[in-house]
């Protein structure tokens, strides 16, 4: 569900989290768990005239002095399972050094499983297990000024699924990375420090529990 700040759960839902910047805040505890800025300007805010749907997105403005991120935390029932990822993403300049826009990690620590690469070029790679290893690249090329949707399916049995506007981008047999237990996803990281500037909106996860939204969001 699009444009949600803080979507209600019922005892058979599976969606662990949604966020469309529909509170209009980048404070820790109040859509996100965290947020962290470094820099100036600040390089994490609300912009409210370029969004995908609902009155507002999240920006990032990246500079070589600073970054802005702010990250989820979820429990996935305690148990491995698999993970669905969603947001879209609007590109106003493409990063001046390829860097992760995307990391999950497992067990609420700071060790990444997997980092989804913003690359110089427009196009997306993946990264997995904190290493700085491109195990993936995908064929298309993301333009600036338009809204793209991005998923991710990271599985406990160690298969990877990234789509784009809601077709297979790249696939892994193997991500190398441990199973979500219960961890957190960070949005635009901080590797390397580059310029560049882009928005988030739509973001949600879905794991495999309950009866509802058990796939991909």
């Amino acid at each position: 569900i699009c444009a949600l700040a803080l979507l209600p759960q019922t005892a058979d839902a599976a969606r662990l989290w949604s966020s469309g910047a529909e509170l209009q805040s980048s404070a820790s505890e109040v859509e996100m768990a965290t947020s962290s800025t470094v820099g100036s300007p600040a390089t994490l805010s609300i912009n409210t005239s370029i969004k995908h749907s609902g009155a507002a997105a999240y920006r990032i403005q990246r500079t070589t002095s600073g970054f802005g991120r702010f990250t989820q935390i979820f429990d996935a029932s305690g148990v491995a399972t698999t993970m669905y990822f969603r947001f879209y993403i609007y590109i106003a300049t493409l990063p001046a050094a390829n860097t992760d826009i995307f990391a999950v990690a497992s067990g609420q620590t700071t060790e990444s499983e997997g980092l989804l690469i913003l690359n110089t070029t427009g196009t997306l790679s993946w990264i997995s297990d904190d290493s700085s290893t491109v195990r993936v690249t995908g064929a298309s090329t993301l333009s600036t000024g338009q809204w793209y949707r991005i998923e991710v399916a990271y599985t406990a049995n160690s298969t990877l699924e990234v789509r784009l506007n809601g077709v297979t981008e790249m696939t892994l047999a193997s991500h190398d990375g441990d199973p979500i237990t219960d961890g957190s996803v960070t949005m635009s990281a901080i590797r390397p420090d580059t310029t560049g500037d882009w928005y988030f909106d739509d973001i949600a996860i879905n794991d495999t529990t309950g009866t509802q939204q058990t796939g991909w969001p």
